[in-house]
């Protein structure tokens, strides 16, 4: 799943064109083909293994080291299978995906982005706290760049939320139990 989501938070430029309404079929393949690629870490430790860095590049430095890496011809593979273009449409996919998921929720719950507001800033005071008594620098620092962190996540995933088209939204509100599984299949 932490690959699902880095695709998501680099993505942004690649938004998709909702030609296709999300179907059972594509997200099914979606998330297997994020499985199997996934797990192609373990026989090339190389590839996607620090998540924080790979946060933080911007979606075409993703795809170049993703394609020059030793395992892009297993994820070409692994595409091809899931009828996936490219690294791309997975991109685009994932993004579609995560917005009508996050979209379906915010729903549900309207009072959602207020209280991830609250939130950061409920962080920010314990941040202040904690350097006002004294927290050694490098430890006030590691706070401020999970949050910094946070506060990128949630912004993309506001834009995701935004991009998401109204077909797709009530794909996923119809299928909500459904996609949350296979989200946490892939998580585990």
């Amino acid at each position: 799943m932490k690959y699902v989501i880095v695709f998501l938070l680099v993505c942004q430029s690649f938004i998709a064109s909702a030609s296709e309404t999300l179907s059972k079929k594509s997200v099914q393949a979606f998330f297997e083909a994020s499985e199997q690629i996934s797990q192609l870490k373990d026989e090339y430790p190389g590839l996607l293994n620090n998540i924080e860095e790979l946060g933080k590049l911007d979606a075409q430095n993703l795809l170049d080291q993703i394609e020059n890496s030793p395992a892009y011809p297993e994820i070409k593979a692994i595409l091809a299978k899931a009828n996936v273009e490219d690294l791309n449409e997975l991109m685009a996919i994932s993004q579609r995906i995560m917005g009508s998921v996050f979209s379906a929720h915010m729903q549900q719950n309207p009072m959602m982005a207020e209280q991830l507001k609250a939130m950061n800033a409920a962080q920010l005071e314990h941040i202040a706290k904690m350097k006002s008594k004294g927290l050694p620098e490098s430890v006030v620092a590691e706070m401020e760049a999970q949050l910094a962190q946070t506060k990128v996540y949630n912004e993309r995933m506001n834009e995701a939320v935004k991009s998401a088209s109204t077909a797709d939204i009530q794909f996923v509100k119809d299928n909500l139990d459904w996609v949350m599984s296979l989200m946490q299949e892939v998580e585990q």
